[in-house]
């Protein structure tokens, strides 16, 4: 008999969330998700609703549901390439009398794929915020505990802190200047005096 193949590929990318950055925050790698992935959609419920969903066993309606589920997981291949570090794709196939029906099962698993997928990308990244936000709280009381700490050390010893000392360098170069000119003023009024009183 004919038999019809329908195949997808879906390109699979590592989290853009740097893993040191927020370790806290990262639960499986990618190989173990595509794995959980690759269960959910081989189970047996999955499957009986796959087939129930798109009326693939109309033509045969004494098949029981374990013979249904047997024979879905035998048409169905879903394959993961690349290394554990560096998968790649992600291939869904699955074989069926009818080219159609093939391209149907394989449509359905990668919309549940792509769905399953960007749900647990959202989770991460919702959890990842959330790590942020309260590393943003935290980092946010300790910066204002140092700023306290060190308002409190600069007005215990605000006569001998170098932040001062540049003010307190001129302030002291004009008070010398000052001195001296007052200085030359008293030296040149003495000069007057001392005429004065030679004269008269």
């Amino acid at each position: 008999p004919k038999n019809y193949r329908a195949q997808a590929s879906l390109l699979v990318e590592e989290s853009q969330i740097p893993t040191d950055l927020a370790a806290s925050t990262v639960r499986i790698d990618l190989s173990q998700q595509l794995q959980v992935i690759q269960q959910r959609l081989l189970a047996r419920e999955n499957l009986l609703e796959l087939a129930d969903r798109l009326n693939l066993f109309a033509d045969e309606p004494d098949l029981d549901s374990t013979q249904i589920v047997q024979r879905l997981r035998d048409r169905i291949d879903l394959k993961l390439t690349g290394s554990n570090r560096t998968l790649t794709l992600l291939r869904i196939s699955a074989d069926a009398k009818t080219g159609q029906t093939a391209a149907d099962i394989v449509n359905e698993l990668m919309t549940q794929v792509l769905s399953q997928d960007a749900a647990y990308r959202t989770e991460v990244a919702t959890d990842t915020l959330s790590f942020f936000e309260q590393e943003v709280r935290r980092l946010g009381d300790e910066l204002d505990q140092y700023n306290r700490r060190i308002l409190e050390f600069q007005n215990e010893n605000i006569d001998a802190l170098p932040e001062t000392l540049d003010y307190r360098l001129s302030r002291q170069s004009l008070l010398q200047e000052r001195v001296s000119q007052a200085r030359r003023e008293i030296s040149q009024l003495e000069d007057q005096r001392r005429r004065l009183v030679e004269l008269f």
